[in-house]
């Protein structure tokens, strides 16, 4: 913050704002054109801050630096963006400029930001020249922080650079310059500013956050825990950093570890950061280590605290992977219910219904789906099986065709059509079908081989017959069906030998088949 005066706004608004848990709601006052947007962790921060403006407030009408929660400030609550930290103040000096008439009396900076603010972009690059030739020091870091928050990024840098040159070492701008490096995708640069960074600074452990975020971009998980479990060593009651490592925890699959830190920073009074709730990080961690029944209360907790399509999806499809469908079926259709257009609950939704034997509601869902989602090769393939299991065949054998021309690499729809082909006798098309197959794929399941010499062996064509079960044995050699398949095919060809060899395998696997031990006793006989 860069002034007193900003403070006086959000103290007026204390009162109205604390909810349930001493915390500021994080709207505070209701004028847009104020930009009073505030996220902060704590009401207590706050109370800090306003606490010592008195006997903090500097020559400059700055505070000094005193330590919020644990972390050293210099009159900001200023943190890297793009890392899992909260206590982020994003406030623009907009707030007292709306109430200053007298341009005259204003720093070029904040001239430069109500140019902004109007749209003036040409005049805005104009008053940027003339602050960095007249404003102060202090003046200049109040505007580079304002135009980072802001986007412009070139802007800040040189202002910071320029600072940088005037206070060599000073961590706030050395992080301040990384985090623009950053965001530039620029980590060598990043990284050299961060190691400028001395571990006595009051800014080292948020240039640890900072280094933990480029380091686990680059894939360098244990340099990234390293990182963060020493700034945890240094704060260990920051719940910003067992956040951190929450997030680490939870992208490596460490969800025990995870859930251990999850609970810290709610055990600290929070319930979101950053825009995550606490409970929907711990419902996804309790659902992806298969603790289906604590995760389901956790989504319920999170829904209550804001509702959300994605937390609602995950607590439908958490039920559903629990079994309890009833539950994933109420789920997904408040969800429906709530966004159509989230396509990605139709073919659980009809799964649901299918496992609830009720068929009719499941295939109007799939129906619905396809209309809001004609590429989800899912919904078409659920379609087809469902058709198959109303006894429509002519639906089964569309949407099953439909999921092929999305993916051609779809081999279970393949061997889905393919067996409904059978079923009507439709040998040709199931040759066309497994031909199709082999030149869209470079290696097709050794089933559509089988099928395929079925087909041959009904339309009497032997030689393709034998090839394609001299193929398919290559991957069913062990399969009882297909070998006793293969015996039958070799006695009707004749070659009792060949007939003898497969199925007196196929005995080693079913040694009480009495049909093929008749065969066997005969062609022993003959022979």
């Amino acid at each position: 913050m860069g002034g007193f005066e900003i403070l006086e706004v959000l103290v007026e608004k204390v009162g109205e704002n604390k909810n349930g848990f001493n915390r500021l709601e994080q709207k505070i006052g209701k004028d847009p054109e104020a930009m009073r947007y505030i996220a902060v962790g704590g009401f207590e921060i706050l109370e800090v801050l306003v606490g010592k403006v008195g006997e903090n407030k500097n020559v400059r009408n700055r505070l000094e630096s005193k330590t919020v929660s644990g972390i050293e400030t210099s009159g900001f609550l200023f943190v890297h963006k793009q890392s899992p930290v909260i206590y982020y103040v994003y406030m623009v000096q907009l707030i007292t400029m709306s109430k200053r008439k007298d341009l005259k009396t204003m720093a070029y900076g904040l001239k430069m930001i109500e140019a902004l603010h109007n749209e003036d972009l040409e005049g805005a690059h104009a008053l940027l020249d003339q602050a960095i030739e007249n404003d102060s020091d202090e003046e200049h870091f109040d505007l580079a922080e304002q135009l980072l928050q802001l986007g412009f990024l070139d802007e800040a840098e040189a202002l910071y650079g320029t600072l940088l040159i005037n206070y060599p070492g000073e961590g706030e701008l050395l992080v301040a310059l990384a985090e623009i490096s950053v965001d530039r995708d620029d980590e060598d640069t990043a990284l050299a500013y961060l190691e400028q960074v001395h571990p006595e600074d009051e800014n080292y452990p948020r240039a640890l956050l900072v280094l933990a975020d480029l380091y686990q971009s680059q894939g360098l998980f244990e340099v990234t825990e390293q990182k963060l479990q020493e700034a945890k060593d240094m704060l260990p009651e920051e719940p910003i950093i067992d956040f951190a490592l929450a997030e680490h925890y939870n992208q490596m699959g460490r969800f025990s570890n995870a859930i251990n830190h999850y609970n810290a920073v709610s055990e600290a009074g929070i319930d979101e950061i950053s825009g995550v709730l606490m409970h929907q990080r711990l419902a996804e961690c309790y659902s992806s280590g298969g603790a289906f029944e604590e995760a389901i209360r956790h989504y319920e907790e999170a829904l209550e605290q804001r509702a959300n399509t994605d937390t609602l999806f995950g607590l439908a499809f958490t039920a559903y992977q629990a079994h309890k469908m009833v539950r994933a079926i109420e789920a997904f259709n408040q969800l429906k219910e709530l966004d159509p257009n989230y396509t990605s609950l139709y073919p659980y939704l009809a799964k649901a219904y299918e496992h609830e034997n009720r068929l009719v509601e499941a295939f109007t869902v799939i129906k619905e789906g396809t209309v809001l989602d004609n590429f989800n090769k899912e919904l078409y393939y659920e379609g087809g099986k469902l058709a198959l299991k109303l006894d429509d065949e002519k639906a089964a054998e569309k949407y099953l065709r439909e999921t092929l021309v999305l993916d051609p690499h779809f081999m279970e729809a393949a061997l889905t059509l393919n067996k409904l082909f059978l079923k009507q006798e439709d040998y040709p098309a199931v040759i066309d079908l497994s031909g199709w197959m082999e030149q869209e794929n470079e290696e097709i399941d050794p089933q559509l081989d089988w099928d395929m010499a079925l087909a041959h062996k009904e339309l009497e064509e032997y030689d393709k017959a034998g090839k394609a079960f001299e193929k398919a044995l290559t991957r069913y050699q062990d399969n009882p069906l297909f070998l006793k398949d293969y015996g039958y095919f070799m006695r009707e060809e004749g070659n009792v030998k060949r007939a003898l060899e497969l199925w007196n395998k196929y005995l080693g696997y079913e040694p009480e088949d009495d049909e093929i031990i008749q065969e066997v006793s005969y062609l022993n006989e003959r022979e």
